[in-house]
C-alpha cells in the first residue's frame, strides 16, 4: 500500500472517530487495523464490533467497540461484502 493510500486511510479513520467522540490520539502511529463487521443481511444493516489499530511493532495502539447498526449504501465495499455472505 502506497503513502497515499495510507495517509488517506488515516484521515478517513480520524474523521469517523471524531464525528464518533472518540479520541484520534496515536493515529498517526498506525501501521494497520483491524475490523469485525456483523450484517443482518436480511434488514441490508451492518455495524462494527471491534475495531483494532496496530503499530509497526503489532502492539494495539487503540481499539473501538460496538457501533450503533448502519445501512449499507449501494455499490460500496460493505455491499459487495454483504452480497458475498449474505448468499
Amino acid at each position: 500500500m502506497g503513502y497515499r493510500t495510507l495517509g488517506r486511510k488515516k484521515s478517513i479513520k480520524m474523521k469517523r472517530m471524531t464525528q464518533q467522540g472518540i479520541s484520534t490520539e496515536g493515529v498517526e502511529k498506525v501501521s494497520f487495523s483491524r475490523t469485525l463487521f456483523e450484517i443482518y443481511c436480511r434488514e441490508e444493516t451492518y455495524r462494527i464490533l471491534t475495531d483494532a489499530s496496530y503499530d509497526t511493532e503489532g502492539k494495539i495502539i487503540q481499539t473501538t467497540q460496538r457501533s450503533a447498526w448502519n445501512y449499507i449504501i449501494p455499490h460500496s465495499v460493505m455491499d459487495i461484502l454483504k452480497k458475498s455472505v449474505c448468499k
